[in-house]
């Protein structure tokens, strides 16, 4: 079996990317996975999800980041 089909199989079925890179740079799913990041980050602006501001002093911050999961359907295959 060719390396890179075997590695793109793999991918599919066992792992989702771990960060922004690996998701947009994926040879088959990166224009999706694009698409998506675009979209979440429209509807979190559209909907006034958050604003930037200044931290108090002394406070602990609460991070986030991009967490990147395929949706399947009832059979486990990526749709």
């Amino acid at each position: 079996m060719h390396a890179a089909y075997m590695s793109t199989t793999m991918w599919t079925e066992s792992m989702e990317p771990r960060n922004y890179q690996e998701a947009v740079s994926h040879p088959l799913y990166g224009k999706e996975w694009e698409l998506a990041i675009r979209e979440e980050y429209e509807s979190l602006m559209k909907n006034g999800a958050w604003e930037l501001v200044e931290a108090p002093p002394g406070r602990n911050i609460v991070t986030c980041k991009w967490v990147f999961k395929a949706k399947r359907d009832a059979e486990g295959r990526i749709v």
